[in-house]
């Protein structure tokens, strides 16, 4: 799958509202995909704060699901590989 930074993926917030973010990078690690996510402004979401998940493939795009990566390591461990990859475009830093 390819993504660039001018793609908007819309998701549904906790409140079950429309959230648009803008597309940073897609990474194929250990057999599944990852996205970087990133809320367009005055979404709700903090700002400039980057969103991992994991695509969930459909039949076809239209029907892909995101599911939020939730393992701490495993996120530490994409966010090292997104900032390497990204050291050019993206000044990033890490809480």
């Amino acid at each position: 799958m390819f993504y660039d930074e001018n793609d908007v993926i819309i998701l549904n917030g906790e409140d079950g509202s429309e959230v648009l973010f803008s597309m940073l990078d897609s990474i194929d690690h250990e057999g599944s995909e990852y996205v970087f996510l990133m809320p367009l402004p005055d979404q709700g979401e903090a700002e400039n704060e980057v969103y991992i998940f994991r695509v969930i493939e459909g039949d076809t795009m239209a029907d892909e699901d995101f599911e939020i990566v939730e393992d701490e390591d495993l996120s530490d461990e994409l966010y090292e590989i997104f900032t390497e990859r990204n050291k050019d475009r993206f000044t990033v830093e890490k809480d």
